[in-house]
């Protein structure tokens, strides 16, 4: 059975499973978007790019709009915008399944394009079981099922629980450096987001208090106090517990510093 990516007109696309699967069409992107400059104000050429393969972009986190300054409108997002349907919920349709040779195959997926402000570095992918976890590694199956946007949100766990996720990092050269294989990996935007169900805290704040865009394999992260925070061998940005703007990011090494980064967080 061809894979429905056939339709989004993927141009190239790396040897995978026969025909063209999720992760191919990721592989495929990644690449397309290393030669796509973006920045925290200009960053609509890579937000249609994203979507013109298919995809669904519904926020655009940047330095100084992440968490509770950044805003909602029903139609393509901007820098420092998220997205909602006229009906309320986060996102304009369901999360996908993700297909292709990983261990996160089968499960839905969301994923965030990252650019340092200078250059595109990959995109990240979380792949969400549906289950929750501890600090202690205790895993409660099918606490938290995650199948659109907004449940990547709401309801929040509260402190030092975590939604469980298997993380995928897709470098700019389409290399998977990292293939969901890391299976006590924790993710919580912000135990004080205080979302509503559409997965939001309102439309003109996406979060009350925080939040987190990344993830720390094998470790939980969280965007509010008691955290943990990303750290050395994250990928991704937060604001946590302060305010904004923030200049911090990781990408699987050490802090690094830029006032001009973006992400483009998008689904199937």
């Amino acid at each position: 059975m061809k894979s429905p990516f056939d339709t989004f007109g993927v141009a190239s696309w790396a040897p995978g499973d026969g025909d063209r699967t999720v992760l191919d069409a990721l592989r495929a992107l990644s690449i397309t978007l290393s030669s796509v400059a973006a920045n925290n104000v200009t960053v609509s050429t890579a937000v249609s790019t994203v979507e013109a393969r298919g995809f669904s972009v519904w926020a655009v986190p940047i330095p100084a709009k992440m968490s509770e300054t950044m805003s909602g409108v029903q139609t393509q997002p901007a820098a420092g915008q998220f997205r909602y349907r006229a009906s309320g919920p986060l996102g304009v349709r369901d999360l996908g399944t993700l297909t292709g040779s990983t261990p996160a195959r089968g499960l839905p997926w969301t994923g965030m394009a990252f650019w340092d402000g200078t250059q595109f570095k990959g995109i990240l992918v979380w792949a969400w079981t549906g289950n929750t976890i501890n600090t202690s590694n205790t895993v409660v199956s099918g606490a938290r099922p995650v199948t659109t946007p907004a449940t990547m949100f709401s309801p929040t766990t509260g402190d030092s629980l975590f939604r469980q996720v298997r993380p995928l990092v897709i470098e700019a050269n389409g290399v998977v450096t990292l293939n969901g294989s890391a299976s006590n990996t924790g993710f919580q935007y912000s135990s004080a987001q205080n979302p509503t169900s559409n997965g939001y805290y309102s439309t003109s704040f996406f979060s009350q208090d925080d939040g987190v865009w990344g993830f720390q394999p094998n470790l939980k992260v969280d965007g509010d106090t008691p955290g943990p925070s990303l750290s050395t061998g994250a990928y991704g940005f937060n604001n946590y517990n302060t305010s904004e703007p923030v200049t911090q990011y990781f990408w699987g090494g050490t802090a690094q510093s830029s006032a001009n980064f973006v992400g483009v967080v998008f689904s199937a």
